[in-house]
């Protein structure tokens, strides 16, 4: 199946003419696997919870069950964010929607959310930081793991929104180099009629 590539006129005003290295990631091979990486992920939380999560859910003391249940559904709703920001850009590769409408969507999607207490911001002496850590430390190792993969995939999609917007100003601020050389040469060497 051939790519369709987004037309110029989809692209924001300042980025039309301006080649910007973060949106053409969405163009090759790599955004490929992330997207079949991050979905092989949301199908891997959602065994996990439909199966052996379950199992191991069933035998926890009752003073852990509630903190489980908080961070299920904690899970549950980061890995949603995820499959939406994948499917986001995926549109946007596809010419589906314009950068605009995907930026507006994106604004929606909440990727700070902390899967794991080795993401969790703060010093160590932030209020409730040591009861996180004990009773996360008493959930499932599997489940442990899980929440930090995602984490870690999550880190990746920020990582890439920040490239974007980054690159994005940019362009607003500064002109293309190759746009600047090419007027340089067309006033130098351009005929004069």
């Amino acid at each position: 199946m051939a790519k369709r590539v987004p037309a110029r006129d989809k692209l924001p005003r300042q980025a039309a003419n301006t080649v910007i290295m973060a949106e053409h990631r969405a163009f090759m091979r790599r955004f490929d696997r992330l997207f079949a990486g991050g979905l092989a992920l949301v199908d891997k939380v959602n065994r996990y919870f439909g199966g052996g999560g379950k199992q191991e859910a069933e035998r926890f003391p009752p003073a852990l069950a509630p903190f489980y249940e908080q961070e299920r559904k904690k899970l549950g709703t980061l890995v949603l964010q995820i499959a939406a920001w994948l499917w986001l850009e995926r549109a946007l590769r596809d010419g589906d929607m314009s950068a605009e409408h995907v930026a507006a969507e994106k604004k929606k999607l909440i990727l700070t959310a902390k899967a794991s207490p080795a993401a969790a911001e703060g010093p160590e002496t932030q209020p409730g930081a040591a009861a996180y850590r004990r009773y996360f430390a008493q959930l499932p190792p599997g489940y442990r793991l899980l929440a930090q993969e995602v984490e870690h995939f999550v880190h990746r999609l920020r990582h890439m929104d920040k490239e974007a917007a980054s690159a994005a100003a940019g362009c607003r601020h500064s002109p293309n180099p190759v746009t600047v050389q090419w007027q340089k040469l067309h006033r130098a060497f351009g005929r004069k009629k």
